[in-house]
């Protein structure tokens, strides 16, 4: 009795199928990429197995017998099944499920992240997000976050980071208020004006707030303004008024500086 080889069956029989699905040996040992005779010994060999003819054979054509399309048909749709199998399980492997607890900057996130992610929720019904809008200092660990997007560097020191990029921050302010308060076109004049001045993460107000000045080279201005925030969606508010200056990213105006509410002043000085 010969011994049962799965594998090799396997093999032969796929082999069959092509020579079946392409009609001779020599197109299945080119869609194959394998020799002519390996191809006719499989077939022969799965036949000498079997102990019938699969098929019969001419000079010019070969011809499928009934048993022949039997097996033929087996094989086919066993493999049908064996693919759908894979397909499924891989996209069981790729579905996000669960609950997910993320930290992110509310002003980054404003434009590049919350307008997508009802969207995204709706194509993952078995995920869960819990989203934290802070810029705060936070201790991962303790508060049992699983994702956090920050813009300091953690103080802790086993957590994975992965560096995303800068953003540059300006000054902006209204066509309204340079009519009232006039044209701030001096980083050292900027004391003469109401300004929004930065809160830390540590919400500490930064003093004092350094700026990168196409003039003045790297230039420390003493944060006295009358008026510090934390929140860059607030200050812009704030700034709507007409009746102070606000300081932000480009992500935050693009609509306002393009629709002429907001104006960028001495766009050639980054804030810091």
């Amino acid at each position: 009795m010969q011994q049962f080889d799965l594998a090799n069956l396997y093999v032969e029989a796929s082999v069959f199928c092509a020579v079946v699905e392409c009609g001779s040996f020599t197109k299945a040992s080119i869609k194959l990429g394998i020799a002519q005779s390996t191809v006719s010994n499989k077939v022969q060999a799965l036949e000498t197995y079997l102990g019938y003819a699969l098929m019969t054979r001419s000079t010019r054509s070969i011809k499928i017998t009934a048993l022949g399309l039997k097996l033929y048909d087996f094989v086919t749709n066993q493999q049908k099944l064996f693919n759908e199998y894979i397909q499924l399980q891989q996209t069981k492997k790729e579905t996000i499920h669960g609950k997910v607890k993320l930290v992110l900057p509310e002003v980054v996130s404003y434009n590049l992240v919350t307008p997508y992610i009802g969207e995204f929720l709706q194509e993952h019904p078995d995920l869960e997000l819990e989203i934290y809008y802070q810029h705060t200092e936070l201790n991962l660990f303790k508060e049992k976050f699983d994702l956090a997007v920050v813009n300091h560097m953690p103080k802790q020191q086993t957590i994975k980071l992965k560096y995303l990029g800068k953003q540059q921050l300006f000054l902006y302010c209204t066509k309204e208020y340079i009519s009232r308060y006039g044209l701030l076109t001096d980083l050292k004049d900027l004391a003469n004006h109401l300004y929004t001045g930065p809160i830390n993460h540590s919400y500490n107000a930064k003093k004092p707030v350094d700026f990168i000045s196409q003039n003045h080279g790297d230039l420390s201005v003493e944060n006295a303004t009358r008026i510090k925030v934390t929140s860059m969606l607030s200050a812009k508010q704030l700034a709507m008024s007409g009746h102070a200056i606000a300081g932000g990213t480009d992500l935050v105006f693009a609509d306002e500086i393009n629709n002429g509410t907001f104006i960028k002043l001495i766009p050639r000085n980054i804030w810091r």
